[in-house]
Formats: structure tokens, C-alpha cells, sequence
């Protein structure tokens, strides 16, 4: 893209939140074509394995799919450990999982 600089990500390890679909696919895939190995951790797990596959046919990166509801601390504990164990670190946290009820961006 033009007038943008994106370093490697080579060797890093990220999780995206919220990561199946959506803008959270969007960095996994961004994250996954510069170089990182992903973790997609989301609640709809099915799209998550999914999204995966592809990102990582695509890429040829190593990408995870979790399942992990991030208002539950047990869970996302689960997913810490689990990326440990995959990876042996996390370099990258985004947290973009997220929704709003009421379909009002302002009360989200």
C-alpha cells in the first residue's frame, strides 16, 4: 500500500481476539502475510478453524483457532497456556473482540 511501511513480523507470535471474521480475519491475515505465526482467538470456533485453514494455506504461516470467550477470565487463562505451549511466547496482543446489543457504536 502506498505510503505505508510494514515491517516484518518474522518469528513474532500474535493472538487476535475476535480474530474468525470480520476486521479481526483482516489482521490475522495481515499479521499472518507479514510473517507471524496467529492465534485466532474467538468464540465462534467452527469459523475460527476455518479462517485458520486458510490463512495458513494462503500464508504458510502457522495459524491456531482457539475458542475463547474474553469476558471469562478461566477462558482466557486457557488461551494463554495453550499459546505458551504452541509458541513458548506472545510478541503481539490484539484485542479486538467486541460487540455491542444494541447496535450503537457510542454505548459500546
Amino acid at each position: 500500500m502506498a505510503g505505508y511501511f510494514f515491517c516484518s513480523m518474522e518469528g513474532r507470535v500474535a493472538i487476535v481476539t475476535g480474530g474468525a471474521r470480520g476486521i479481526g480475519r483482516a489482521i490475522v491475515e495481515k499479521l499472518a502475510g507479514l510473517g507471524a505465526n496467529v492465534v485466532i482467538a474467538d468464540m465462534l470456533f467452527d469459523i475460527a478453524e476455518q479462517s485458520a485453514a486458510e490463512i495458513s494455506s494462503t500464508t504458510g504461516k502457522k495459524i491456531i483457532a482457539i475458542k475463547t470467550d474474553v469476558t471469562d477470565g478461566k477462558s482466557v487463562s486457557e488461551l494463554i497456556d495453550r499459546t505458551l505451549q504452541e509458541f513458548g511466547k506472545v510478541d503481539i496482543l490484539v484485542n479486538n473482540a467486541g460487540i455491542t446489543r444494541d447496535t450503537l457504536i457510542l454505548r459500546m
